[in-house]
């Protein structure tokens, strides 16, 4: 199975082809069957897979072969080879022998289905000396290292994936892309997808002609038009209508769209980022949306923690909430202690909601020029609702960023080593047997 997590290092001389050979490792993933999550890397050398323990990959479903399959890397993508397997391999509901297929092909062997997937699909780049990346402030080594893999993203034309919970930044991080690419000087285009209706999804997104259906008195450019030599922003992407993903998928693809009621097809030229508050994988594994569009969409990918796992970013957005509401009148610095109070406070709307806090605590100081620990008491004093009645002690407030910051640290070890303990153990220096009580605490699962 897979090993350590390797750093990439990446030249700034041509961007692009750096992130590119990044995301050309590929690994072998087993997606359904007894093995679900188990996965080795595909190299020029041949990952042998099949039920002897002595397999690069080995399984336990006893309807695959001993030596069932081997992948190999090629130039122009990954050679799947069925070494004489008793039941088949199938790709497609065809059985097959020997074949090419590209990133998100899957494969069914048996009761096993395995796909080909990214090696990791959020690229990790050395911290940021920078505390902010446009009008995202953040100080804590999780935010630099996406601020890190954003600087490089940003020169190029890649399409980018990001992800997180309502709040965190991601039309802000999106358009500081934009801004900082080679089309920032042409148009930054923002589609919600969840507005759209579903019967003028196209119209929006490709434009129509006049006639083209009811109400369609003159023509008009969809957003895809309307974005040209500049960045689409598809907000919340995981609620676009399914039975409309396979014509964005094609668009992207092709390059090129048809306007509702055209015959003709007109060439786009757009860089795309995608957003969503949803785990698009997991919306991918329910059925409810398609797998090869999350492929195109997921070239690079970004994981946007929520504030309560980054508390330590705390003081820093207060302050720079206060210059910033301010006019730059108020200028406060915040310690930790000051601000333990507002730690143990769940702010689902995360930055959001903090700077909200702050705004209304300016609206009512009414002058009094509050130090740094009277702020923090007039924004507690004017919030309300859950985060109010949910005020507890620094030692709880503190067990809870605790727990927040383990579990997130094990699902991401655990997942990076494919569910090995022992080598997961290894670098995390614990013993293997707390490791595993560890997760049982947290409830995760090993793959």
């Amino acid at each position: 199975m897979g090993g350590p997590e390797t750093r990439a290092t990446t030249s700034l001389a041509d961007p692009e082809l750096s992130i590119r050979r990044d995301l050309s490792r590929l690994r072998l993933l087993v997606a359904e069957g007894p093995d679900a999550g188990k996965w080795c890397a595909i190299e020029e050398t041949p990952c042998v897979l099949g039920s002897d323990p002595a397999c690069d990959l080995p399984l336990c479903d006893d309807t695959v072969s001993r030596r069932h399959l081997e992948a190999r890397r090629e130039a122009d993508g990954v050679r799947i080879v069925d070494l004489g397997s008793r039941n088949g391999t199938f790709l497609e509901g065809a059985r097959i022998r020997d074949v090419v297929v590209g990133l998100g092909a899957s494969l069914r062997l048996g009761r096993t289905r395995i796909k080909v997937a990214p090696w990791e699909e959020n690229l990790r780049r050395e911290p940021s000396g920078s505390d902010r990346f446009g009008a995202v402030v953040g100080a804590s080594r999780r935010m630099r290292e996406i601020f890190a893999t954003l600087e490089e993203v940003a020169a190029t034309d890649l399409t980018l994936l990001l992800q997180g919970e309502t709040g965190t930044g991601k039309e802000a991080l999106a358009e500081a892309v934009h801004q900082r690419s080679k089309r920032g000087g042409g148009p930054f285009v923002v589609v919600d997808c969840t507005t759209l209706p579903r019967e003028l999804v196209e119209s929006e997104l490709f434009g129509h002609r006049k006639g083209a259906f009811t109400g369609a008195f003159s023509d008009r450019a969809g957003c895809l038009e309307q974005a040209r030599g500049g960045t689409l922003l598809l907000d919340e992407v995981g609620d676009l209508p399914l039975d409309s993903q396979p014509k964005l998928l094609r668009v992207l693809e092709k390059r090129q769209m048809r306007p509702v009621g055209s015959d003709h097809a007109v060439d786009i030229d757009v860089r795309v980022i995608a957003a969503s508050r949803d785990d698009l994988r997991a919306r991918v594994e329910d059925g409810r949306f398609r797998e090869d569009l999350y492929y195109r969409l997921a070239v690079v990918t970004l994981q946007l923690p929520p504030l309560r796992e980054r508390p330590e970013d705390v003081p820093r957005l207060l302050s720079h909430f206060v210059s910033a509401l301010s006019g730059g009148q108020r200028a406060l610095e915040f310690s930790l202690a000051e601000t333990q109070e507002l730690l143990s406070l769940p702010w689902e709307g995360n930055v959001r909601e903090l700077r909200n806090a702050v705004e209304r605590a300016l609206a009512l100081e009414k002058g009094r020029a509050l130090d740094a620990r009277g702020f923090v008491r007039e924004m507690l004093r004017t919030l309300d609702g859950k985060g109010a009645r949910e005020r507890i002690s620094f030692k709880r407030a503190k067990a809870r960023v605790v727990e927040s910051f383990e579990r997130a640290y094990l699902v991401e070890l655990v997942q990076r080593h494919g569910g090995n303990l022992s080598r997961a153990a290894r670098e995390a220096g614990l013993d293997r047997h707390h490791l595993r009580d560890l997760l049982s605490k947290h409830k995760i699962e090993i793959p």
